[in-house]
């Protein structure tokens, strides 16, 4: 039972280790926004990356009391604004290229654009990883044997 704890702990601490990279890359991702809304453009976006932003400093704050579940359903929220965020500078490209060459632009434009979006994503989704870890120490016994196997040994001795 002890073991388990640990494992949940660990699990748990190294997915609030891994919040540090979204929200960092979320404040970048926001700033990015500043200059356009100072010329007068505003984009639905900015809104989706502070929603972000806030669901994942929640989800960090349910970690730091070692509370999986709400954890893990401020993880899946944080996830979802920036799904959104992707579809809706997809939807934006397309509807706005009138050739070829216009969409070949754009295209540059949105694939350089999205790349901090996507590498929040990801981020996300290996902090989702971490506290199904945690949730479930049994299930993915196999990513912790190193534990079990240094546990055992300290037994023996």
């Amino acid at each position: 039972m002890i073991e388990k704890e640990f494992v949940k702990r660990v699990n748990i601490d190294k997915a609030k280790n891994k919040t540090v990279i979204p929200i960092f890359l979320t404040i970048i991702s926001l700033l990015t926004y500043i200059f356009p809304l100072i010329l007068g453009d505003f984009d639905f976006g900015i809104i989706f990356e502070v929603l972000t932003l806030v669901f994942t400093i929640i989800a960090r704050t349910y970690m730091n009391n070692y509370k999986i579940v709400g954890a893990k359903v401020f993880t899946i929220l944080a996830m979802i604004p920036i799904g959104w965020i992707l579809i809706y500078d997809f939807i934006t490209m397309i509807t706005t290229a009138s050739d070829a060459m216009d969409f070949a632009m754009l295209g540059i434009d949105y694939y350089v654009g999205e790349v901090l979006t996507i590498l929040e994503l990801v981020a996300l989704f290996r902090i989702n990883i971490d506290l199904a870890k945690a949730e479930n120490p049994e299930k993915y016994k196999e990513s912790t044997d190193w534990f079990y196997e240094k546990y055992e040994e300290d037994i023996k001795n």
